[in-house]
């Protein structure tokens, strides 16, 4: 009984075995006929296997739009000024003779470039007799008793710094006997007393002889002098003025 039981135990087992391996054996048919299918669908042209290949269709970009640039534009530097139209501007003085009958006038016209210009005239204002340009800082006057005091001749102050000029004209406008169009009284006095420091030419002592006051080195009032016209000369006087 026993020797059956064992044999029967045994053939369990066998039939185990053998269905396990029947089974694995059905199992990898099944799997290696699946895999075979796969890779023949895969390799079959697409009208055999019912599908039509897909041809990608491109769909066309939009043509861009060209935007012109814009026109560039200056940028104005903050720090440039507007070139503003220059305007020159005049002014007119005039200084009557004693007797009231003549006069000698002075227009000015002030320049872009700072400078003045100086035109004398006389009476009715028709005939210039003298022009001058002059710097920012000079300028020409007319003294109170400019004429003489029989109307012949008249002066003109020219004033620059600290120096003074005074030019004496005929008061018909022309010209001197030696050809110039003024005298030079500061000049011609410089020349005759070296050693004076002018001042002012203050008036007319007769017809034609102006008053010139000077000044000593220490400040006090030097000696007085007459200038001639037309001849020009120096003459110190005893008196002072």
């Amino acid at each position: 009984m026993v020797a059956l039981k064992k044999y029967l135990e045994l053939e369990v087992v066998i039939f185990i075995f053998a269905g396990a391996a029947v089974g694995y054996f059905v199992l990898h048919q099944v799997n290696a006929n699946k895999q075979t299918l796969v890779q023949a669908l895969q390799t079959q042209p697409a009208s055999i296997i019912g599908t039509n290949p897909i041809t990608p269709t491109m769909t066309p970009l939009p043509t861009p739009t060209l935007i012109p640039a814009p026109t560039a534009v200056p940028v104005l530097d903050k720090n440039t000024t507007p070139t503003l139209a220059f305007t020159p501007t005049g002014t007119t003085i005039f200084q009557i003779s004693s007797d009231g009958t003549r006069k000698v006038i002075l227009n000015t016209i002030t320049n872009k470039d700072g400078s003045t210009t100086y035109n004398v005239t006389t009476d009715n204002n028709s005939h210039i007799i003298y022009s001058q340009t002059l710097p920012a800082g000079s300028s020409i006057s007319i003294p109170y008793n400019t004429w003489s005091p029989d109307n012949t001749y008249f002066f003109i102050q020219e004033n620059d710094g600290s120096q003074t000029k005074i030019m004496v004209f005929n008061g018909n406008g022309e010209t001197f006997g030696n050809g110039q169009a003024f005298l030079d009284l500061t000049g011609v006095f410089s020349q005759d007393e070296p050693d004076a420091t002018f001042t002012s030419a203050t008036g007319w002592a007769s017809d034609n002889l102006i008053i010139i006051l000077t000044q000593n080195t220490d400040g006090s009032e030097g000696t007085s002098y007459w200038f001639g016209v037309p001849d020009e000369s120096v003459t110190p006087l005893a008196t002072e003025f």
